[in-house]
């Protein structure tokens, strides 16, 4: 309902689209790692490739900002309709995606005594209402701690100023026949611009972007093996310095959001006093998936209590959610952790406040997340 509140994506829809996708909650993606609608989950290797969400309730915010921006506003990358069946044209390979989806609202409508012929009907002439958002929802973490990796092309862990500029301006890999994402597409405007290539920009490398850049290379007397290598990359595409933290640097991450590098969908972290980072270069130390002794059960809801009167219940935790913690030893049937808040309530405690709490080891168990 906060998803259908902030992006204007109906509630009813998000809950039918995850049981479609998670199997009732039940998927090993689901379980995994949080990903209820199968993002990222390619048919070649589909349990490799999903994201991994920092918990259930993220993966639903951000489900929500995703279809709102990329499929359902006129004019967007991926918009036909602001249907099922318009969305279903690029976001499942299943013909059958849209029904099988709209069955399911169906029956959550029909339970609550109503039906979807009572909803609004797209296309249609009404004015669709605008979110109160288009911002992408991030995870607020408390003194999460993780140690900087080694990076093969820049030495240390490049960072930006946003998660965007991070997604774009990121070399994560050569560019060759058979890459695709955001850097092919920067590639291909170049070309565009510099040799006139005539590329259609789609962010696919194929054969006739392989072809225009063995002529670019040529031009520059550079070998033509058609690579888009990390020098071309530096030189020709993002030629501004890029900052970076050097590995085995302590790093402290406040925020997680989910992003890409490259063609595959990757968390990235925000170090605190840095900037936004690809979270494949940083190892966490401190954090923690909360887990229930039945994560497949519909009781996988775990109460968090006050530090400072362990019987005030001040936070509602699920199975799978990310915390963090500075011990795992427990005392006196409680696990101490960190988190906190996700959205601003009423009372007046702003998103990203920072909390310390209590879980009771008959509840929920820590299993350290890498």
């Amino acid at each position: 309902m906060n998803a259908q509140s902030t992006y204007g994506v109906d509630a009813n829809y998000l809950v039918s689209h995850a049981i479609l996708e998670s199997a009732w909650g039940k998927s090993q993606i689901a379980l995994a790692k949080n990903n209820l609608f199968g993002y990222g989950a390619y048919d070649s290797n589909p349990g490799d490739d999903a994201g991994m969400f920092p918990s259930d309730s993220y993966a639903i915010m951000f489900q929500a900002w995703e279809v709102r921006n990329n499929y359902l506003n006129p004019g967007s990358s991926e918009y036909v309709t602001p249907t099922l069946t318009g969305m279903n044209v690029h976001y499942a390979t299943d013909p059958n995606w849209a029904s099988s989806i709209g069955s399911l609202m169906n029956e959550l409508a029909s339970s609550a005594g109503g039906n979807v012929n009572q909803y609004q009907q797209y296309p249609s002439t009404a004015i669709v209402s605008q979110p109160k958002s288009n911002a992408e929802p991030v995870y607020y973490v408390n003194g999460a701690a993780g140690t900087t990796q080694q990076n093969p092309y820049y030495g240390g862990v490049p960072y930006f100023s946003s998660l965007s500029d991070g997604m774009s301006d990121m070399f994560f890999g050569p560019l060759q026949n058979g890459s695709s994402g955001s850097g092919v597409s920067k590639v291909q405007r170049y070309l565009n611009q510099q040799i006139g290539a005539g590329l259609t920009v789609d962010g696919q490398y194929g054969p006739a972007t392989a072809a225009a850049v063995k002529k670019f290379e040529a031009k520059h007397g550079l070998k033509q093996d058609g690579v888009w290598s990390f020098a071309m990359w530096t030189k020709y595409i993002y030629t501004a310095s890029t900052p970076t933290v050097p590995a085995g640097s302590s790093v402290e991450i406040d925020q997680i959001a989910q992003g890409m590098a490259g063609a595959y969908v990757v968390p990235w972290y925000h170090i605190a006093g840095e900037g936004w980072v690809d979270s494949q270069y940083v190892k966490l130390t401190n954090v923690y998936r909360l887990t229930v002794a039945n994560p497949t059960s519909t009781n996988t809801s775990i109460p968090v209590y006050s530090s400072s009167d362990k019987s005030q219940q001040i936070e509602t935790l699920h199975s799978g959610d990310f915390v963090v913690a500075n011990s795992t030893q427990a005392s006196n049937g409680m696990y101490e952790i960190q988190l906190s808040a996700q959205m601003s309530d009423a009372s007046g405690q702003a998103a990203g406040t920072p909390m310390t709490g209590y879980v009771s080891t008959s509840t929920a168990k820590m299993t350290a997340q890498h």
